[in-house]
């Protein structure tokens, strides 16, 4: 799979191949647990003809029964996609994002240690600070190294909202 954030077209091509052949295989309904790659989604849904449950949608979704009007967003392409659903995304800036992509990485390669828990809790308290009143954790890794009970804010997990999506699509 072609990095979603280096090489988006080419990550865009594969994730609608992937979504067809997933349809050809007997897919009735699509999820893909990858905030980020959902910029696809249009290009995933035309491909296959298949309904996909929206991660971000979903969350929007979630933010907003958690009555929170400015949530910070631990992420790549999350924020800019919830701020297309009408909310107040806070984002990291440069530096932080920066340090947040190496968290990341260094998250990827199996280091979910104290250092890297207490640097996405660093980064986390930082939204918190700057007026977020919840933190979405706009990156599959992120709830591997952060918990509710790290911050002073409600924790929007992406993965378990759309966990919970699928098991109400598929009643």
């Amino acid at each position: 799979m072609p990095n979603r954030n280096t090489a988006p077209e080419a990550a865009g091509r594969e994730l609608a191949r992937m979504a067809a052949a997933l349809r050809d295989a007997g897919a009735e309904v699509l999820a893909m647990p990858c905030n980020t790659a959902h910029t696809h989604a249009a290009a995933i849904v035309e491909a296959s003809g298949l309904p996909l449950i929206h991660m971000i949608e979903e969350t929007a979704r979630a933010v907003r029964e958690a009555g929170a009007r400015r949530p910070g967003v631990l992420g790549t392409g999350a924020g800019r996609m919830l701020h297309a659903e009408r909310l107040d995304a806070l984002l990291l800036d440069a530096s932080d994002q920066a340090a947040f992509m190496d968290l990341i990485g260094r998250i990827k390669a199996g280091d979910t240690g104290e250092a890297v828990r207490t640097g996405m809790a660093r980064l986390a308290g930082r939204l918190v600070d700057q007026g977020a009143d919840a933190v979405v954790a706009g990156c599959t890794e992120v709830p591997l190294v952060l918990g509710p009970g790290d911050l002073d804010a409600p924790l929007i997990d992406t993965s378990r909202v759309l966990a919970a999506a699928c098991v109400k699509a598929c009643r």
